[in-house]
């Protein structure tokens, strides 16, 4: 049987999902474009407050039923937390294969595009310097572009930290369904988890390095650069459109009673930055 495709898209606040999620050209869910133009109705509380899970449950089960025609379907934002991400993939198991791609942006980053930021009602489309508005319109759709209710300072700093709070429990989410998976498919497939790119002190990009595993017939790979994380997206990325199969790793840094040390971790959260991070200096 041939399997539909979902894809996950997840990460911070403002890190461009709805972006990348949009340029598939197929069906979205964003819990944000599904229900905003519900909120006139007085059913549902205000712009910046979290829906019931059991809510968005079955706004997913709606949406899913409409495009069951579809053989791909993405999510935009979605799931937020490990109970949704637990549900979707029960929910989503034996007809659709799930890819999970993360979207890489620091606070720092996130914040200056809120202050420019404006979006479109009509298709969720964003608008930023990236993706220059043109007399107030979106770039996707044509329809009038405004600015969010919730991009200001104080709501920022809220959707930031709740996101980073219950990332941990996320990220350990996926690594169990991850880990599933290759528990499945692992006895008929070679890895190499020990790599390193140009990020770090290798001598290929992590593009070029997608393609060698494909050429010698590896089939599941980890990227470990050292201290960094910059190459994890475009690695993660070219895996993905050749068929691989990726696991995120780092090789850290640490002083261990005075001597230099090097410790791999794998299965760690992509949505990690540098503001999180912190690196020996002695």
């Amino acid at each position: 049987m041939i399997m539909k495709k979902a894809y996950l898209f997840l990460g911070p606040p403002l890190s461009g999902k709805s972006t990348k999620s949009i340029s598939l050209n197929i069906p979205r869910f964003s819990v944000r474009h599904w229900f905003e133009p519900k909120r006139n109705t007085g059913c549902l509380p205000p712009v910046g407050t979290f829906l019931s899970d059991d809510i968005v449950f079955e706004a997913v089960e709606e949406f899913i039923a409409q495009n069951k025609e579809s053989d791909e379907i993405a999510f935009d934002g979605f799931p937020g937390n490990a109970k949704q991400f637990i549900w979707l993939q029960k929910l989503l198991s034996g007809k659709y294969i799930i890819e999970i791609q993360y979207c890489l942006i620091n606070k720092k980053e996130a914040y200056l595009r809120m202050q420019r930021r404006f979006v479109c009602s009509s298709c969720d489309g964003g608008a930023d310097p990236v993706i220059p508005v043109r007399g107030n319109y979106c770039p996707v759709c044509g329809s009038r572009v405004t600015k969010r209710v919730d991009d200001n300072s104080s709501d920022f700093e809220t959707r930031w930290n709740t996101y980073f709070a219950r990332e941990q429990s996320m990220a350990m989410a996926v690594s169990a369904y991850r880990n599933k998976i290759l528990e499945i498919e692992i006895p008929d497939k070679r890895m190499d988890l020990h790599m390193h790119s140009t990020v770090s002190d290798g001598i290929y990009t992590p593009k070029e390095l997608v393609s060698l595993c494909r050429n010698k017939g590896i089939d599941i790979f980890s990227l470990t650069d050292h201290d960094s994380i910059d190459g994890m997206e475009s690695a993660e990325q070219a895996a993905c459109e050749n068929g691989l199969d990726f696991i995120p790793g780092i090789e850290l840094s640490a002083i261990f009673e005075g001597e230099l040390i090097h410790i791999l971790g794998y299965g760690i959260s992509k949505a990690v930055s540098y503001t999180h991070l912190t690196l020996p200096t002695t």
